[in-house]
Formats: structure tokens, sequence, C-alpha cells
């Protein structure tokens, strides 16, 4: 479940994340279907708590400023976290719903991916996959800013390339 929807998040916080992603109040205003000045002022409200701004004005677009890039880095993984307790907790309850985002290259995408997909929701037919097909390093800075999940998979493909030949063979 997205901890935003749970009430989990602050409002301030999730508009922050938005803008910071595309650029632009108006860009997230439509996203959310919110009137901009709602954006403006929550962002406003979050620099006047922290004492400093978020973001600096460059060409009508919206860059983060050191104080911005540091409170997005720590807002990501403070969400990341928020929405794996959610989905723990369902756990514990047997629930076994709710998405994972996963950042994967375009050969994993075609060729692993439609298999390992297949398998996991044999077991997890509730739960939605958002699938983010970019670029090895993209994958990896999308994982470790808190974008996307690290894809794990129970086949012995992922421990060696002897392993990945002989599972392939299978």
């Amino acid at each position: 479940m997205d901890s935003y929807r749970l009430g989990l998040v602050a409002t301030r916080i999730h508009y922050f994340q938005l803008v910071a992603r595309l650029g632009s109040i108006r860009q997230a205003a439509l996203v959310l279907s919110v009137a901009p000045s709602s954006i403006s002022r929550g962002i406003k409200q979050l620099e006047d708590e922290l004492g400093t701004p978020l973001f600096e004005r460059i060409r009508q677009r919206l860059k983060l400023t050191s104080a911005g890039e540091l409170m997005l880095y720590h807002a990501r993984v403070s969400t990341a976290e928020l929405n794996r307790a959610s989905s723990k907790i369902n756990e514990l309850h047997g629930l076994r719903r709710g998405a994972v985002s996963v950042a994967i290259i375009e050969s994993v995408a075609r060729g692993l991916m439609p298999r390992v997909l297949a398998e996991f929701w044999a077991h997890h037919p509730d739960v939605n996959v958002d699938i983010k097909v970019i670029g090895s390093r993209q994958a990896c800075d999308a994982v470790a800013e808190g974008e996307g999940d690290p894809l794990a998979c129970r086949s012995a493909c992922w421990r060696s390339p002897a392993a990945a030949l002989q599972a392939r063979r299978n």
C-alpha cells in the first residue's frame, strides 16, 4: 500500500518529492489534480519550517538546493521504509497484496522478466508490479535512491555465470 495514501507521509513531503522529480510545480499539479498554488504553498510551508529554501528557480524550472538534495534523499529513504513496513504488516495478517517497483535493464525485461513475473504472479496475484526499463547505471541509482526495489530471483542464475548456463539448459 502506498504510504502517502495511508496518511503516513505528510502532504508537503509528497508534494516536495513530486516537484523535485518533475522539476515543476505546474507539472506536479497536473499529476495530482490539485491547484499549483496548493503545491507552492505546501512547499513554502516546508521551507519556512526548515528555515531554508529547498529549490532555486532556473529558467522556469525548479532545481534543488543542497538542502533540498539532502531533504529529498531522506524523504525517499523514509517513504521507502514506510512502504516496506506497511507491506510487512500486511504479511503478518496473511495479506499478499500491494505494489513493488522494479528498475531493470532492457535485456532483463526481454529475457528473464516475463518468466520471473509469471512465477511471481502465480504466488502473489494481487501484487502490482511497476517496471521501469532503464540503463544499468540508472537502475542501480534508482534502487539506491529508493525509487525501485532490488530484484531478487530464486534462480541460480544470479549466483554465478556457470549456474546461469546450467539453469538455462534446464
